[in-house]
C-alpha cells in the first residue's frame, strides 16, 4: 500500500480530479479521508517508483492541489496506532465494537483471556467472544447508555462496563462503544482479592484449577474455625501464600501474622516464644516445621494455647512428619491437612501465573508485554516444574534477559534441562541398578526435549532415533 497527502483548500472538490488521475495511471484507490485543515488521504495499492513520480507530478500541476506527497500512514492509523499503545497499557480486557456489533480495536489482555492473536479478532462479531450482551438491545433501550452488565468472556465470568463513544449514524466507522471487562474476583466466582492484591500477592491469585479452586474455599472455612493447620507441598508451590491469604480471611493485615522459621536453636526459639506470649498475636505461621527437632515442636505447642490460629507449613507429607517427629508430636499440632499440588499437576495455572507475571513486569515499566503463543503455552504445560512457581517466574526472568521484548519461541524459554524431570537426578540414577538408571536418564532426556519440537518425527531426528522408536518410547513413559 501507498500512501499519498494531498494538499488542497477546497478538500473534497478536487476528490474527481484525484480519481481520474488514478484511473490514468491504473492505480486501485483503497481508502480515502479528509479533514478541516485542506488535507486529503488517499491510500492506493502499489505502484512502481516510476509511475508514482509521473502521477505525484500530474497532481501538482491541477490548480487545486497545492502540493503532493507520499506520507508513511494516514492520520486515523496513526491514531489507530496511538490509541493501540494506550490499550495495551491496560491490564484488564478493553473491546472496542461499532454498531454492527463488530470487533473494531482491542488491547493485549483480550487476546491473552481468548487465546488467539489480536489480528484474529477484529472484524469478528462481538457475540463470538462475548456471552451476555446484545449491542442491539443496548442502542435500542435509551439509545445506548452507560451500562454495567455481567459477561462472559473466553469463557470467564467479567463485570462488564458499557461506554458509548458515538451517537451518529454517519460515523459508523468510528466506535460505537467501549467495553471494559472487570473481574470481581482474579479467575474465582465469589472471592474478591482487590483488598490483598497490593499487599501482599505480586500479582494477584490465579487459580484456574479446579482442586486448587477447591483448596481456596478450603482455607476459607478453615479461617472461621479455630483450628491449627498444616499445609504442605514441594518448593515453590505456594505454601506461605496461602498462609497469608489465611490471615486476610481472618480479616487481618500480613503484618500481624508472626512467623516462625527453622532451624533455630532453643535459645532464638525461646525468646520468639516469650515475645509471643507478650504480644499475643491472632495467628502464628510456623514455617518448615520439618527443621525444628521433635522437643522444640512440644514447646511450640505449649505456647500456642493463646493463639487463635497456628498454620504450619513443610515439604514433607503427614507420614513423613509423623515418621521423623512421631504420632504424639505431629497429632497434639495439626488439626486439618492441605496438600498443594504442584504445577506439572495444574499445567493451565503455570501458563496463567507466567502470563500474568510477564503483565505486571512490564505495564509497571510502560512497556508492551510479550502475549505467549500457543507453542510457547504447550511448552510451559509439558514442563517438569520441580522448582513450581519459584522456578517458573526464574525462567521468566532469564528468558527476558536472553531474548528482550520479540515473540518468544519454545527455543527462547531458558527452561534447564538439569530440572526437566524432578524424579530423575544424576545423583539418584547413581542410586539405582542399570536397567533402571538408563529407563529413568531415557525418561529424563525425552521429557526435556519433547516440548522443544514441533513434531515426534522432528524430535526423532534431533535424537538420531527413528519417528517410530520414538513414539513408542514416548508412550512408554507416558509423555504427552
Amino acid at each position: 500500500m501507498t500512501c499519498l497527502e494531498i494538499v488542497c483548500p477546497c478538500g473534497v472538490d478536487v476528490i474527481s480530479s484525484v480519481f481520474d488521475v488514478l484511473n490514468q495511471y491504473q492505480v486501485s484507490l483503497e481508502a480515502i479521508e479528509s479533514n478541516q485543515a485542506g488535507y486529503l488521504y488517499v491510500t492506493i495499492s502499489k505502484v512502481e517508483f516510476s509511475d508514482l513520480t509521473q502521477m505525484l507530478g500530474t497532481l501538482r500541476r491541477n490548480e487545486q492541489i497545492y502540493d503532493a506527497r507520499t506520507v508513511d500512514v494516514v492520520p486515523s492509523e496513526l491514531e489507530r496506532r496511538e490509541l493501540q499503545l494506550l490499550l495495551n497499557q491496560i491490564s484488564y480486557p478493553v473491546i472496542l465494537i461499532d454498531r454492527n456489533g463488530s470487533i473494531l480495536q482491542t488491547n493485549q489482555a483480550v487476546s491473552y483471556v481468548c487465546q488467539c492473536l489480536m489480528s484474529e479478532l477484529i472484524g469478528q462479531p462481538l457475540a463470538d467472544w462475548v456471552k451476555g450482551f446484545s449491542i442491539t438491545r443496548w442502542l435500542g433501550r435509551d439509545n445506548g447508555r452507560p451500562e454495567v452488565t455481567e459477561v462472559y468472556l473466553g469463557g470467564r465470568a467479567y463485570r462488564a462496563y458499557v461506554e458509548p463513544l458515538v451517537d451518529n449514524l454517519a460515523l459508523s466507522h468510528l466506535p460505537s462503544a467501549l467495553m471494559s471487562f472487570r473481574p470481581d474476583s482474579q479467575f474465582i466466582p465469589d472471592l474478591d482479592l482487590a483488598s490483598i492484591r497490593d499487599s501482599f500477592a505480586p500479582f494477584g491469585l490465579i487459580a484456574h484449577d479446579p482442586e486448587y479452586i477447591q483448596i481456596i474455599e478450603q482455607i476459607k472455612e478453615i479461617a472461621s474455625l479455630p483450628r491449627s493447620l498444616l499445609i504442605y507441598g514441594e518448593v515453590g508451590t505456594g505454601k506461605r501464600f496461602c498462609a497469608q491469604l489465611l490471615n486476610h480471611f481472618r480479616g487481618h493485615s500480613v503484618g500481624q501474622m508472626t512467623v516462625i522459621s527453622g532451624p533455630i536453636n532453643d535459645e532464638a526459639l525461646d525468646e520468639q516464644l516469650l515475645d509471643l506470649a507478650a504480644s499475643r498475636p491472632e495467628m502464628v505461621l510456623v514455617y518448615q516445621v520439618e527443621n525444628f527437632t521433635s522437643e522444640q515442636i512440644f514447646r511450640i505447642i505449649a505456647q500456642m494455647h493463646f493463639v487463635a490460629q497456628v498454620v504450619y507449613t513443610s515439604l514433607l507429607s503427614p507420614e513423613e512428619l509423623i515418621e521423623q517427629h512421631g504420632e504424639v508430636s505431629f497429632y497434639s499440632a495439626v488439626g486439618q491437612v492441605i496438600r498443594l499440588p504442584p504445577l506439572r499437576e495444574r499445567p493451565e495455572d503455570g501458563v496463567q501465573l507466567a502470563q500474568a507475571w510477564l503483565n505486571e513486569h512490564f505495564i509497571s515499566r510502560g512497556v508492551q508485554s510479550p502475549i505467549l503463543s500457543r507453542s510457547v503455552q504447550q511448552f510451559i504445560k509439558k514442563c517438569q516444574w520441580p522448582g513450581n512457581i519459584t522456578q517458573l517466574l526464574q525462567v521468566l526472568r532469564d528468558t527476558i534477559a536472553h531474548t528482550g521484548l520479540r515473540a518468544w519461541t519454545t527455543k527462547d524459554i531458558r527452561y534447564g534441562s538439569q530440572s526437566a524431570n524432578p524424579e530423575s537426578t544424576i545423583s539418584g540414577l547413581l542410586d539405582k541398578d542399570y536397567h533402571q538408571a538408563m529407563a529413568d536418564f531415557e525418561k529424563l532426556l525425552l521429557s526435556y526435549y519433547y516440548p522443544q519440537f514441533p513434531s515426534t518425527r522432528a524430535l526423532a531426528k534431533k535424537l538420531g532415533l527413528s519417528h517410530t522408536a520414538v513414539a513408542k518410547k514416548l508412550k512408554e513413559h507416558k509423555i504427552t
